[in-house]
C-alpha cells in the first residue's frame, strides 16, 4: 500500500506543478527563448540549430512524463476506490 500512496501523492505533487503559473510561465519563456536563439542562427550553423531544435522537442516532453505520473496516480486512485466499493 505504501506504494500506491507514494504514487497518490506524487501524482498530486506533478498536478500542482503542472498547474502552477510559474511553471506554465517558465515553458513559454523557455520556448521563447528556444525560438529566439534558433531564429539568430546562421544556416550553416547546423549543428547549433540542430541542437536548439532538439531542445525544443524535448519541452513537450517533459511535460508528457509529468501527465504520466498524474495519470499513474489517478489510476491508483481509482483502484483503491473500486476495491474499497468492492469490500464494502
Amino acid at each position: 500500500m505504501v506504494d500506491n500512496s507514494q504514487d497518490i501523492e506524487r501524482s498530486r505533487q506533478a498536478q500542482e506543478i503542472l498547474d502552477h503559473d510559474i511553471f506554465k510561465d517558465a515553458l513559454v519563456m523557455l520556448r521563447e527563448h528556444y525560438k529566439e536563439l534558433w531564429a539568430t542562427t546562421k544556416t550553416e550553423e547546423k549543428e547549433q540549430r540542430e541542437n536548439i531544435w532538439m531542445a525544443m522537442k524535448l519541452i513537450p516532453e517533459f511535460e508528457r512524463q509529468l501527465r504520466i505520473v498524474v495519470e499513474k496516480g489517478v489510476i491508483k486512485r481509482n483502484q483503491i476506490i473500486k476495491i474499497k466499493q468492492n469490500i464494502a
